[in-house]
């Protein structure tokens, strides 16, 4: 199992797009290392929202909705 779980994060943190894991209430969790113009650190625990455009934000709940 370890095995697998460092292989998973090889590959999140080598995926050429943004990967953001959130939880229920939209909180940060996990974000790759792609530049996102965020400092990683800063931005774990955050809420998702905060780090979107309005634009981003409507596409963003229209998916989820």
């Amino acid at each position: 199992m370890a095995t697998d779980t460092r292989i998973l994060e090889a590959v999140l943190e080598q995926a050429p797009g943004h990967i953001i894991v959130t939880d229920d209430d939209m909180t940060i969790l996990y974000i790759n290392r792609v530049d996102h113009g965020y400092d990683r650190d800063q931005i774990i625990g955050s809420d998702f929202r905060h780090v979107l455009s309005p634009d981003q934000e409507r596409k963003v709940q229209a998916v989820l909705a």
